[in-house]
């Protein structure tokens, strides 16, 4: 995988937005270290 970021990235959004909250980016970084 090139960008193992982006799986995490997306799964973290998922996760915020079923919790009724926004990802900003930075927090999403965060989660993905």
């Amino acid at each position: 995988d090139s960008n193992p970021r982006g799986p995490v990235v997306e799964y973290t959004n998922i996760i915020l937005k079923e919790m009724g909250h926004a990802a900003p980016p930075r927090i999403a970084y965060e989660f993905s270290n």
